[in-house]
């Protein structure tokens, strides 16, 4: 399994790395700061075959935000929910965000900054067992 982490907040990326190094899974974490190199990574990602590809994308990111990338992403042939996991990443609690992220047809489950170990183990955990 690997994760990709879109997410310009370094301290968040810290804190994400030490969540999953507490619950022990054997997971390899792609880290991106901004959208465009988000995007190179997870065509890269899926063009090497990655088994179980998930994505934690932040929705406010310097260049492209996450809607931007969204649409990035709904314009590729190659990036589909069957082959990638997507969660949407913010601290908005704008309930016209978390829809609009929720019913967009790769996204899985909106989350709100700041993650906690149980809900990121209960996402991880899920897709372990599959």
């Amino acid at each position: 399994m690997v994760i990709l982490l879109i997410d310009d907040d370094e301290t968040f990326r810290f804190i994400f790395k030490v969540y999953l190094e507490q619950m022990g899974l054997p997971i390899r974490v792609v880290e991106t700061e901004n959208g465009n190199d988000g995007i190179a990574a997870l065509i890269s990602l899926i063009e090497a075959k990655e088994s179980s590809i998930s994505v934690f994308l932040d929705l406010n990111l310097p260049k492209m935000d996450g809607w931007d990338i969204l649409e990035e992403m709904d314009k590729s042939k190659t990036i589909t929910k069957d082959n990638v996991s997507l969660y949407m990443l913010s601290s908005s609690v704008n309930p016209r965000e978390i829809e609009r992220a929720e019913s967009h047809n790769l996204v899985r489950k909106f989350i709100q900054k700041p993650i906690t170990t149980e809900i990121l183990s209960g996402i991880l955990n899920k897709k372990t067992v599959n």
